[in-house]
């Protein structure tokens, strides 16, 4: 089994959170978010069911998305937590058997949600050409382009839609198309707070989720001093008149 390296994905199933809701803390040093952390950690180090750092690093010099995915198209995972956008790649390994199923449930019922949007510019020169191409990309014709290519959900919730993202002749085998819609039903997005560049508090998460893999440090520590680092700069953040100018 392979996970991309985001804690948020076991921390939710516990009931916890990266930051409370008016973003002004961050809240992984909560039990909830501990014991999701802990679980997580244990697939790994204790129960081996996760690959370690050089296993998915030794698979990042033979190319394609993110290195690590090759162990599953590679048939060196049973199982990897991924989104939709890996269809076409995992098409491309014809000998590759291939399904998917609902994200694993925990004590609380929780997938992650990602989405892409497009947008016209407040600057935009040319705004009615803009709109143009915004209705192009939501007709009828490019949707079903989306849905034939793999990537991701239409944008359009209509019968027609629908039915092209459900089935796809030219792919007979993929069934289950279903699944990607129920589970918008249980999707959450990614957290992050206003206060903190989102840079910094991945560089702050890496590290020390780095040092808990290394055993340099127990998950627990790795939560307290996430929250710590992240925190300290939120203070900072939020005592600075000009920062949210």
């Amino acid at each position: 089994m392979y996970i991309d390296n985001a804690p948020c994905l076991f921390i939710w199933k516990y009931g916890g959170s990266m930051y409370s809701p008016d973003g002004k803390t961050c809240t992984m040093d909560s039990k909830e978010c501990k014991e999701g952390v802990r679980f997580w950690y244990d697939l790994r180090m204790k129960y081996h069911v996760l690959p370690t750092g050089e296993e998915t690093g030794s698979m990042a010099s033979m190319g394609g998305y993110g290195g690590a995915f090759l162990l599953f198209a590679q048939s060196k995972a049973a199982m990897v937590i991924t989104g939709r956008y890996m269809v076409p790649q995992f098409r491309v390994q014809k000998d590759l058997e291939w399904d998917v199923a609902p994200f694993p449930r925990g004590k609380y019922t929780v997938a992650p949600f990602l989405s892409k949007c497009y947008v016209i510019p407040k600057a935009c020169k040319n705004k009615p050409l803009a709109l143009k191409f915004l209705r192009h990309i939501l007709s009828r014709e490019n949707q079903k382009l989306i849905s034939d290519y793999g990537d991701g959900l239409p944008s359009i919730n209509t019968p027609e839609t629908i039915k092209d993202f459900l089935y796809n002749p030219a792919y007979p085998k993929e069934t289950h198309n279903q699944m990607f819609i129920d589970e918008l039903k249980i999707g959450r997005e990614f957290e992050w707070s206003p206060y903190i560049n989102i840079s910094d508090s991945n560089a702050i998460v890496n590290r020390e989720l780095d040092k808990m893999w290394l055993e340099q440090q127990t998950p627990d520590q790795a939560c307290d001093n996430i929250a710590k680092d992240i925190n300290a700069i939120i203070r900072r953040n939020l005592a600075n008149p000009n920062f949210l100018k």
